[in-house]
């Protein structure tokens, strides 16, 4: 457990928090921010790939940090099927943060500054690998918290994608996250949420589409 960890997760201690909390959360029950579960994520891809010390150019995780694909596509992201709208990354009716139309003078910078980054996650590898249990780096991650019913939860991870990619990888099951009052919601909170950008039958495919995902995780 982190050790600023106040427990791990469970209904009596996450229904709608008054202030923000850190607990041990199931990685089994978290998303990334394209609705990608851990193993299947371009980061856990490369952690495997770097603790085989094999490069990471053309793979995945080199094409989606360069900008070279997006959510839409098959491999990048799971989107809820049969949305009326396709929106763009990263717009969901919980949080938005619109990145600016890429330019190839953006891609070429990217490109650039991938072997730095390449190099900062192979030492994060290297980091997780010594105890080989999955160890945490760092501090905690942000996350949408999603509450449906009284015992039923799961998560949007906002930050931490390739230190949740190698803990995963060397075996570990949760992820300290920070959990904010604001960053909480049902399906009813869903709906006043989304500021009039996503449709009511948006809003439920959104929030069952999560659902779905971590219950198919967990068979």
């Amino acid at each position: 457990m982190h050790p600023s960890c106040e427990g791990v997760l469970g209904p009596s201690n996450i229904k709608h928090p008054i202030e923000s909390r850190v607990l041990d959360f199931p990685i089994n029950r978290l998303l990334n921010k394209a609705m990608l579960l851990a193993h299947e994520t371009p980061d856990q891809e490369a952690a495997d790939l770097v603790w085989r010390d094999k490069s990471l150019l053309g793979t995945r995780f080199w094409r989606i940090r360069c900008r070279l694909a997006d959510w839409t596509q098959e491999g990048y992201g799971c989107l809820p099927p049969s949305l009326e709208r396709i929106p763009m990354y990263w717009e969901t009716p919980w949080l938005s943060k619109l990145r600016p139309a890429v330019t190839a003078y953006d891609r070429a910078c990217r490109m650039l500054g991938f072997p730095a980054l390449e190099g900062e996650f192979k030492a994060l590898v290297k980091a997780v690998a010594i105890t080989r249990t999955g160890c945490w780096v760092g501090d905690p991650v942000p996350i949408v918290l999603l509450l449906d019913g009284e015992d039923k939860t799961a998560g949007i991870y906002l930050d931490g994608n390739r230190r949740i990619a190698a803990a995963h990888y060397f075996g570990r099951k949760t992820v300290p996250v920070v959990i904010r009052p604001d960053r909480c919601f049902t399906l009813a909170d869903t709906y006043e949420a989304h500021y009039g950008t996503f449709s009511r039958g948006d809003c439920d495919r959104w929030f069952a589409h999560v659902f779905d995902r971590v219950t198919d995780a967990r068979r």
